[in-house]
């Protein structure tokens, strides 16, 4: 499993990108939406 996810860091590295602009996205939203509703 390990190894099939860095072979796929290697061939997919700009979905991998995407991935992790998309997860920093969520946090930081989440993070807004939170403080908002507080």
């Amino acid at each position: 499993m390990k190894i099939k996810y860095t072979h796929d860091l290697r061939t997919q590295p700009a979905i991998v990108f995407i991935f992790k602009d998309l997860r920093k996205i969520i946090v930081e939203n989440g993070s807004m939406l939170l403080n908002s509703m507080i």
